[in-house]
């Protein structure tokens, strides 16, 4: 859904881990941990790695789309139950699920490229990834469990020929279930090569 930027929500107050991911990084350098005020530089269009401006920032009603994955139930508690080295494997299988999700989700980004609507499949995107490990607390009750990852992905993206164009995000919208399958289907192919069987 579009969001308005709240970097406290999303790296809850700097204790989430995080990392900034898509290729639209990658080719830029924009790599590791989203660090404190990095994100909002981020939204607006500075490269939290030179302090120099990758696209020209215009306050709009939102400035990213947060694509939200989340694990099942059982996958949750199997990590929060599992012992230190079992914990991190899981939380590999997690990566994983993840990044090949934002693989096909690039596949599947488009940009318009006239009044016709022609669409251009040529978009790196910019995402920044943080990792919640509990579902937000109700009134007079603990949060419980739960692993997902927020994932705003930043309504430019970069073309193949190196140029910043926005990014139509319809695209976030009519594939949801697809998405959501994706990495639902990855980590269950990660539990099974860890030897778990549902």
């Amino acid at each position: 859904f579009p969001v308005t930027i709240q970097e406290n929500y999303y790296s809850e107050n700097f204790t989430a881990k995080s990392k900034f991911a898509g290729s639209g990084c990658s080719r830029l350098g924009i790599s590791g941990e989203v660090g404190n005020g990095e994100f909002l530089d981020f939204v607006k269009g500075i490269n939290p790695r030179t302090d120099k401006t990758f696209f020209k920032y215009k306050k709009t009603k939102y400035d990213a789309t947060d694509a939200t994955l989340s694990c099942p139930k059982d996958s949750t508690l199997l990590y929060f139950l599992s012992d230190n080295s079992e914990n991190k494997k899981l939380k590999q299988v997690f990566d994983k699920a993840i990044e090949r999700t934002i693989n096909k989700l690039e596949k599947l980004a488009y940009r318009r490229t006239d009044k016709y609507n022609s669409q251009a499949y040529d978009c790196d995107l910019f995402i920044a990834r943080f990792t919640h490990e509990t579902s937000r607390p109700l009134e007079n009750r603990r949060p419980d469990p739960q692993l997902h990852e927020h994932m705003p992905i930043l309504r430019k993206c970069l073309t193949k020929d190196g140029k910043i164009a926005s990014l139509d995000n319809h695209f976030l919208f009519v594939n949801q279930k697809l998405l959501g399958a994706t990495f639902r289907s990855e980590l269950a192919n990660g539990l099974r090569e860890l030897g778990y069987v549902s």
